[in-house]
């Protein structure tokens, strides 16, 4: 409500995963605005492209979802490793997150066994939109029978 101008010192952080130049060349950002965000540009390559920073990732999802649930860190057996290994993250790093949350809430006596985990990362499909949320109960149940097995040796 004042009429006296005041200055201010401020810098802008922002995050996308559109393509600043091209949205710019096809009219869709104004021109000005490009060259205001893009004093200083930092790629930030996709969960799929660094995936050796899954563990990274993961061992602080787990350890922030077990202090929020008042739970013990669990353990992640090889097979689990594995399908975070596997998967393509198209949700990249809000994906793991949700995933591992999930995760926390699922483990049975301190470990997060493959069938934990969302039904992508089982190499189960859901059926369609009525689907139950932990997906298909007999591909679990051979999921499980299965990383039972290959920790057994």
């Amino acid at each position: 409500g004042e009429a006296t101008p005041i200055g201010v010192d401020i810098r802008v952080l922002s995050a996308t995963n559109v393509n600043l130049a091209e949205a710019m060349t096809e009219g869709r950002l104004r021109r000005d605005l490009y060259y205001r965000l893009g004093s200083v540009v930092l790629h930030m390559p996709a969960l799929r492209e660094r995936k050796a920073d899954i563990p990274m990732f993961v061992d602080h999802f787990l350890r922030q979802f077990a202090t929020e649930y008042e739970l013990r860190p669990p353990r992640l057996p090889r097979s689990a490793v594995q399908a975070l290994y596997e998967h393509a993250w198209p949700g990249n790093i809000r994906e793991l997150e949700n995933c591992m949350e999930r995760a926390v809430l699922s483990a049975t006596d301190d470990t997060i066994h493959t069938f934990c985990l969302p039904a992508a990362l089982q190499g189960v499909r859901p059926a369609g939109p009525r689907a139950p949320v932990f997906g298909d109960f007999t591909a679990r149940v051979e999921a499980f029978e299965r990383e039972m097995l290959d920790e057994a040796g």
